[in-house]
């Protein structure tokens, strides 16, 4: 939406899948993993598909009717950002099962899947084994504005956010159905803050985020104070 992150980019090509297994809005959101992904539409739903056959296994909540849904949602029922969870497990339902698209199976390395709909985050537990999943396990509080990117740290328990109020922020999610802790908080850009991402191998404190301002800023998380700009 942003910027040319490699998910941004996949998200043109992921178009046409899309178009083959019937879902019901356009793609705006793409996150990768292995030979499946995740995608989500301005719709308000998202969908596992299994890159092998090009195929909708799994859908994950429901496509919003109508503008009084979009309403509920802060304005906006699009997925802004998707992002897969941290764990072992299997991503799509598996076997032969469909939702209406064809095809089924595939495995992954994620239990879970996070998704930006509107200002809030919501997280999916992918170990059931439905494979219309309306409902989510929790739901964050509403931010100020859009939501343009999302990383899920390899510990499972926390996701960056990173919102077009130019503030970057990380989320705890625990196991209960309780709306997940802000851990971290900070207004880093004058513009849309466009990528905010967990520097690989680190723990959950080392945080970079980028935005339309053109600074990229690097950020302590357990300290509350920025690092480098």
């Amino acid at each position: 939406r942003h910027g040319a992150s490699a998910e941004r980019v996949g998200a043109a090509a992921m178009e046409a899948t899309w178009l083959r297994g019937g879902g019901g809005g356009e793609a705006t959101a793409v996150a990768l993993a292995g030979q499946l992904a995740l995608s989500g539409a301005d719709d308000g739903s998202c969908r596992v598909w299994d890159l092998r056959t090009a195929r909708s296994v799994r859908r994950l909540g429901r496509p919003a009717a109508s503008h009084d849904d979009a309403a509920a949602n802060g304005g906006s029922h699009a997925v802004g950002a998707v992002a897969w969870g941290a764990g072992n497990g299997d991503k799509s339902k598996g076997g032969g099962g469909s939702d209406g698209d064809g095809g089924g199976g595939g495995g992954g390395s994620s239990n879970e899947a996070f998704v930006a709909v509107g200002p809030h985050v919501r997280r999916f537990d992918l170990r059931s084994e439905q494979v219309l999943l309306d409902e989510w396990v929790n739901e964050s509080a509403a931010f100020g504005d859009e939501i343009g990117e999302l990383d899920a740290h390899p510990d499972g328990q926390r996701v960056a956010v990173a919102d077009d109020c130019g503030k970057v922020t990380v989320l705890e999610f625990g196991s209960s159905s309780a709306a997940p802790i802000v851990r971290f908080e900070a207004v880093g850009h004058e513009n849309i803050c466009s990528s905010a991402r967990f520097v690989p191998g680190r723990d959950w404190g080392h945080l970079v985020s980028g935005g339309l301002d053109c600074v990229v800023q690097s950020w302590d998380c357990m300290r509350r104070r920025a690092r480098h700009k």
